[in-house]
């Protein structure tokens, strides 16, 4: 699909119109020289997100889209932006989270210069609303939906590879042409909790052979509110 753009930042959102707001203005403050576009993906919110949205749109024209998905469920809004997306990188970013300045050179560097490379994805640290429970190590992250491998790149690859998230991760185009795209069978829908699409395409990707990276300084920032954390173990 040809395009002006060199990265397509997609954003499924639902009913976290405040929060999504913050994503998108996180990206749109990058310091960068890489040409993006933003697509919005909205699931169905019921609350102001569409206006929220549609604000964005008419202040950044051509470089914030809106799309709403009827299809209720985190695969089906992911693969709406794959659809929407214009780009030959496809980056992913959750409606919760902001990004470092670098995020966008960052990952299109790496992507530019590492021909072999299919994939890149980040941390996910947290933003903790005050000082967070003694027990609640980074062996406790995973259900908060945070990541953290450490300061040195990792590859990612094999049939078994290290997880990364779809809350800050970046494919080329031709991933989804050549393995398919998320599965609804495994995903996640409206605010239940456990979502395993994510998970699956990363390892349908990696069985196919292809490989990635783990980018320490590729971050995103989560805020962890007091009803993620009652989640923990």
């Amino acid at each position: 699909m040809a395009s002006d753009f060199e990265v397509s930042v997609v954003i499924p959102t639902y009913n976290r119109s405040a929060l999504m707001r913050n994503a998108v203005s996180s990206v749109l403050a990058q310091d960068t020289r890489v040409s993006f576009e933003i697509v919005i993906v909205d699931n169905n919110s019921h609350d102001d997100t569409q206006t929220v949205a549609r604000a964005l749109v008419d202040q950044h024209p051509g470089k914030v889209h809106y799309v709403r998905e009827e299809q209720q469920g985190n695969a089906y809004a992911r693969n709406r932006g794959v659809q929407t997306a214009r780009a030959g990188v496809i980056a992913f970013l959750d409606d919760d989270v902001t990004v470092d300045s670098n995020w966008l050179t960052t990952l299109s560097t790496a992507l530019a210069t590492r021909k072999d490379l299919s994939f890149v994805g980040g941390r996910v640290l947290p933003e903790w609303p005050g000082a967070p429970p003694s027990w609640l190590t980074t062996d406790h992250w995973s259900p908060l939906a945070l990541l953290d491998y450490g300061p040195e790149e990792l590859t990612i690859a094999g049939e078994s590879p290290r997880g990364l998230l779809t809350a800050n991760i970046a494919f080329r185009r031709s991933v989804f042409d050549d393995v398919g795209q998320f599965s609804p069978h495994l995903q996640r829908v409206k605010d239940v909790i456990g979502s395993m699409e994510d998970t699956e395409f990363l390892m349908r990707v990696c069985r196919s052979g292809k490989q990635g990276l783990y980018l320490p300084q590729m971050i995103a920032r989560a805020p962890v509110q007091n009803c993620r954390r009652a989640c923990a173990p």
